[in-house]
């Protein structure tokens, strides 16, 4: 018989052995899923084809020596209208007294992309244009011959003022394709969050770059084409101003005006045929008073 010390060896060895075959034949059991990543939310593909401004000037022949001889836009008729052509942008112009500039409503300054920004800044003056870069421009960057820079940086900006003082802020792109172009169009909403989203929704924007106080939307392939900064005071809607009101070539005009329509925008001018522009075309508002003329098969 064995003894009772040897009864408890067997035990334990047999025990040992039953837990070592369940641990080879036991499954092992799945690891927990991770937590999936929010999917993100595809944006709406935009449609804007080109940016357009409305500009309320007093003299149509002064304002297209400007555009045309300083900037370097090609002038083209828009229908019945007088405008300035860029690669991206349409300056439509209008003859008539405006109650303001731009500065102190809710677009304040229009703004383009030059490769030779000196040679740019020394057209404008020989055409005795006003230069305000200085009064334009953040104090972080440094102002000489009317051209701020950024010393540590690649940043080379000018700001040009119309004689209805609409302020054209001109950006030097040494690597750009054409000479000059469209850049941006600046926003000074009362609101920021609220007028960055309802353009993004609106238009199928995405959100672009952001840095010293402004923030900005990619419309399409133009790359931060909406530029927002928070409006210092009081900000008043564009209509009657020197800049009257922004606009866009679009698909699908007068679908697009009945989506902003149900965001709380305001249809000012019913979708129909502009005489004016040979196209068609609707007129809206955005919550904060922004003219917005949006047009469809606008031939130049």
């Amino acid at each position: 018989m064995p003894s009772i010390v040897n009864v408890t060896a067997l035990v334990s060895a047999l025990s040992l052995a039953a837990a070592g075959a369940l641990a080879q034949t036991a499954p092992t059991p799945p690891a927990p899923p991770a937590a999936a990543a929010p999917a993100a939310r595809p944006a709406a593909a935009s449609p804007v084809v080109f940016a357009q401004v409305h500009l309320t000037v007093k003299d149509i022949a002064a304002a297209k020596k400007l555009w045309v001889d300083g900037l370097g836009g090609t002038a083209v008729m828009a229908g019945a209208t007088d405008a300035v052509k860029f690669p991206g942008l349409l300056v439509l112009l209008h003859k008539g007294e405006p109650k303001g500039g731009a500065k102190g409503s809710t677009v304040s300054i229009v703004a383009l992309e030059v490769k030779d920004l000196a040679a740019t800044v020394k057209a404008l003056k020989a055409g005795k244009v006003k230069m305000v870069t200085r009064e334009e421009t953040n104090n972080i960057y440094t102002v000489a011959d009317d051209i701020a820079t950024i010393p540590d940086q690649q940043t080379i900006s000018a700001v040009a003022q119309t004689p209805e003082e609409v302020s054209v802020r001109l950006i030097e792109n040494k690597r750009a394709a054409a000479p000059i172009a469209f850049r941006h169009i600046h926003f000074a909403p009362p609101t920021m969050n609220e007028a960055i989203d309802w353009y993004a929704r609106a238009f199928g924007a995405k959100v672009g770059n952001r840095g010293f106080g402004f923030e900005s939307l990619d419309l399409g392939k133009q790359a931060s084409a909406l530029m927002f900064t928070l409006a210092p005071g009081k900000v008043v809607g564009t209509d009657g101003r020197s800049l009257s009101r922004i606009g866009f070539e679009v698909r699908g005009a007068a679908l697009l005006a009945k989506k902003i329509q149900g965001m709380g925008g305001t249809i000012v001018k019913p979708f129909g045929r502009s005489t004016d522009l040979g196209a068609s075309s609707v007129v809206v508002s955005d919550p904060w008073g922004t003219l917005i003329e949006l047009t469809e098969g606008l031939k130049l």
